[in-house]
């Protein structure tokens, strides 16, 4: 549209031919990008030399195994190539002891408490026992993130049948928190969305705050949506039960003002995309489900190496536009990575069907954190360590909801099953007690 406008010839064949040229330009853009990044990473097929390793996660004895699609796949694809497959056992079943008194130093230091961080934790432990300090270890974390902003696992709305609806439905959601729907909400439209409305009816009533009455406010609303607030939707209030409300407020200002007020000064639509991966880089991947894999490896001494946190890739998806798998269109998510595996890399695309990863793919009612607070060895240990109720020296009644707390605290130790919310409410509270307390 900027050209035909600029251009000043706006009738159907000029709109045919400038679509054409488009849509040739973005093609040869990413056969570059995907022919640069082969060559960078020596991806021709794979060295079958190479070893691939994957946890086998099992957190408690009712679910089994977590992620048997994961494995069924990375079994496939090393088959494919004729690479080996390292299974690494991630049993939460047992030695939660054990477990936790290696990696509590580390956790401890970087007020770490993301669960994911156990399994980087216990990957790193067995490279670092089964491979020389001198091999290098790849890790594909961040993708969903760099390509989709999270929204790319077929999460975002459970159907029994259609993967293809599910992986749309995390397109919607990438939408909302796109340069088009930013412009949106800025002319106040929003109510004219269908998307919008649509996923405004999967929230409870009192969900969404007020849209603000300048474009500056709306900007600081959007980012703090975002990366703030637990819902992932635009105009989510902060509905944290562990808060009060003067925690809520301190929360939003101190965390805004110190990560976020900068990008917020300068966002537009046009520049949404890369302020969106500059947060991510300077704040959320520094939290503990992505920066305990850096810091496992550095506890072992091995070398870690991300490839999607690659500069110049980080930089190609800043600039890349909403028609890239972000918005509306029919194209997949993570579009410029599955067009290469598709068209340049010898590699088996039809293994991309069926299940993602996890048991929640086919059981929306499972949930990784529920089995490991309620039913894995760690739910004893973290049991034990409430019951002292040392969490009240450290949590300031101003801020923290106490009455709420003291109620989840009293449920977990009857052993009455956690559900919703209440799973990560009392995991944070959970490990934030272990980790101050443990000696």
């Amino acid at each position: 549209m900027h050209r035909l406008v600029t251009d000043g010839r706006i009738h159907p064949a000029r709109i045919e031919e400038v679509v054409n040229k488009t849509t040739k330009q973005i093609q040869n853009e990413i056969v570059e990008v995907g022919k640069r990044t082969v060559i960078d990473l020596g991806v021709h097929g794979l060295n079958p030399e190479l070893i691939k390793i994957i946890g086998r996660m099992k957190y408690s004895e009712r679910s089994e195994i977590a992620n048997s699609f994961e494995i069924k796949r990375a079994k496939e694809i090393t088959d494919y190539y004729g690479v080996d497959l390292e299974i690494v056992d991630l049993d939460y079943t047992k030695d939660a002891e054990k477990i936790f008194t290696k990696l509590k130093d580390t956790f401890k230091s970087q007020q770490f408490t993301s669960l994911t961080g156990f399994n980087h934790w216990l990957l790193a432990e067995h490279a670092s026992k089964n491979f020389s300090k001198e091999d290098v270890f790849f890790a594909g974390e961040m993708s969903d993130g760099a390509h989709n902003f999270g929204f790319s696992q077929y999460a975002t709305i459970f159907h029994p049948s259609s993967y293809d609806f599910r992986e749309y439905s995390d397109k919607m959601n990438t939408y909302l928190f796109g340069p088009t729907f930013l412009k949106v909400l800025i002319d106040k439209k929003q109510d004219n969305d269908p998307v919008w409305n649509f996923f405004k009816t999967l929230k409870p009533e009192g969900f969404f705050e007020n849209i603000k009455e300048d474009e500056q406010s709306i900007k600081k609303q959007f980012l703090k949506s975002f990366f703030v607030r637990s819902g992932r939707i635009p105009l989510s209030k902060n509905n944290s039960n562990l808060l009060t409300d003067f925690g809520k407020k301190e929360l939003d200002s101190v965390t805004f003002n110190t990560y976020l007020k900068k990008h917020a000064d300068r966002l537009t639509p046009e520049n949404l995309y890369s302020i969106f991966l500059d947060c991510y880089d300077n704040f959320h991947w520094q939290g503990s489900t992505v920066a305990t894999l850096y810091h496992a490896c550095e506890a072992y001494d091995l070398k870690c190496f991300m490839p999607f946190h690659d500069s110049y890739l980080l930089d190609y998806l800043s600039q890349m536009p909403e028609s890239f798998g972000r918005g509306l269109e029919l194209r997949p998510t993570k579009f410029p990575l599955k067009w290469t595996l598709k068209n340049i890399i010898d590699y088996p695309y039809e293994l991309q069907t069926g299940p993602h990863s996890y048991t929640y793919d086919i059981d929306p009612s499972f949930s990784h954190a529920g089995e490991i607070i309620n039913y894995s060895s760690f739910s004893n240990l973290w049991r034990k360590s409430l019951s002292s109720k040392n969490y009240l020296n450290f949590l300031d009644k101003e801020f923290f909801n106490i009455s709420y707390i003291n109620g989840l605290v009293e449920k977990y130790l009857s052993k009455e099953e956690l559900v919703g919310d209440e799973i990560n409410d009392t995991l944070n509270i959970a490990m934030q007690d272990m980790l101050i307390f443990s000696r």
